[in-house]
């Protein structure tokens, strides 16, 4: 199936699942792919004090993310647990 946006996993995301349990990491990796289907579609969030970034909520993680609307990309930035995923943005 095409997607109708390209992902753009950053390598802090990709190392984080990386730590994970199987089954913690494979429902995070179908809510990132799903991004790529439609990144508004969902418990979507946009964030308030960032300009152009979107929140999604899977569970206790979040996933940060920003959409390059012209370019059709879908920039996965952060994936954290919920407490820990606003610091350092």
């Amino acid at each position: 199936m095409k997607t109708l946006y390209e992902l753009k996993v950053r390598k802090q995301v990709t190392k984080f699942l990386d730590k994970l349990d199987s089954p913690t990491r494979k429902r995070l990796v179908n809510a990132i792919y799903e991004l790529a289907d439609d990144p508004f579609y969902g418990n979507i969030r946009k964030m308030e004090c960032y300009t152009g970034m979107y929140r999604k909520s899977v569970g206790d993680f979040r996933i940060l993310y920003e959409i390059v609307k012209n370019e059709l990309i879908v920039d996965v930035i952060k994936l954290k647990p919920r407490g820990d995923v606003y610091r350092d943005i």
